[in-house]
Formats: structure tokens, sequence, C-alpha cells
């Protein structure tokens, strides 16, 4: 009687062709889900990268931390990247540097509502020395 063997089709880790999607470099944050706040931001540079839908656009990554309404400062988003034209451009030139700004909005050439920073934003030396954050917030809080 002729024996048969069985061969393994997958892998313990599936199919050897597919490809497996990394994990995302970044976190999520979209400036216009939260107009209003004050944010810390660390900026890390502007850099364009593909995208499936609009091809090859700027973005510019940064550090966020959003500000709560009582003060409380929430954890570090890292190396967030943000599309929105007006802030890569109010950013650009802030590479290596972190500042303490609210989030605003203008209206857009489309009509719409989009996400920029006021303009009165502080910088600051350290993103984590709470208390050069407090000044920065009362400064903030001032103008």
């Amino acid at each position: 009687m002729p024996t048969t063997t069985k061969k393994k089709v997958f892998g313990a880790s599936g199919p050897k062709k597919l490809k497996t999607f990394p994990k995302p470099e970044s976190d999520d944050f979209k400036p216009i889900e939260h107009v209003g706040a004050t944010v810390i931001l660390t900026v890390h540079g502007v850099e364009d990268v593909k995208t499936n839908r609009y091809g090859v656009r700027p973005l510019v990554k940064v550090d966020v931390r959003v500000v709560a309404e009582d003060g409380t400062i929430g954890p570090a988003l890292k190396k967030v990247g943000i599309f929105s034209t007006a802030i890569i451009g109010q950013l650009e030139d802030l590479t290596g540097s972190s500042i303490v700004a609210v989030i605003e909005t203008y209206e857009s050439k489309s009509g719409g509502d989009a996400p920029r920073l006021s303009d009165d934003y502080v910088e600051i030396s350290d993103p984590n020395d709470d208390k050069e954050i407090a000044e920065a917030l009362e400064a903030l809080a001032d103008a």
C-alpha cells in the first residue's frame, strides 16, 4: 500500500510570500480634532512622503502633548505626521525646537475650516520641564 505524506502548506507564520503590514511608526493625531486645545510640540522636521490618494506630499513630524482644560498634560505622541499646509509652513523653520501653542482654524481656499497654530506661541527649551511649561502656558494666557 502506498504511503502518503502530508505536506505543510503554510509554515507557523503563514505563507512566505505575503507581506505583513509594518507597525505604524507614529501615533495618530489630527489637529482639526483639537481646535482650541493648547499643545506642546517638538518639531523633528519636514519630509516628503508618498500617499495613496495624493501622491507625494510634505508633512511635518512632531512629538505632541495635548494640555487638557484642567491643565493636565497628556502623554507624548511620538513622531506624529501632520499634513496641514498651514502648520507645515509655521513649523518648517522650527526643526529641533519645542513650542507651546493653541490650535486654531482659518478658512481654507476650498471654504472649509483648516487647522493652524496661533501666532502667539511660546518657544521652550525642554518639553518635559513642568515649570517651563507652566510659565509658557501663563504667557499664552496673557497674550
